[in-house]
């Protein structure tokens, strides 16, 4: 059985030469990962903060209660 492990790291960096030092810091470090798991990868994604607010959960309404959507187009 073949399985996957991911490690999230966050950080902040004020231009792309913070950003460049956080990559090579990173990079050196999946270096050690790779002398035992040669497949071992890095990517990394700019995440912006949401504009709003997550939408909340639906209500529960209870058991037996089927909340159906409907969307009309005119």
């Amino acid at each position: 059985m073949k399985y996957q492990a991911i490690v999230t790291v966050s950080f902040d960096a004020e231009d792309v030469y913070a950003e460049r030092n956080h990559r090579q810091a990173l990079a050196a470090r999946l270096d050690v990962l790779k002398a035992e798991y040669p497949d071992a990868s890095l990517t990394i994604k700019v995440r912006r903060p949401r504009v709003k607010p997550r939408a909340s959960a639906p209500a529960k309404l209870g058991e037996g209660v089927e909340i159906i959507r409907a969307r009309y187009v005119a």
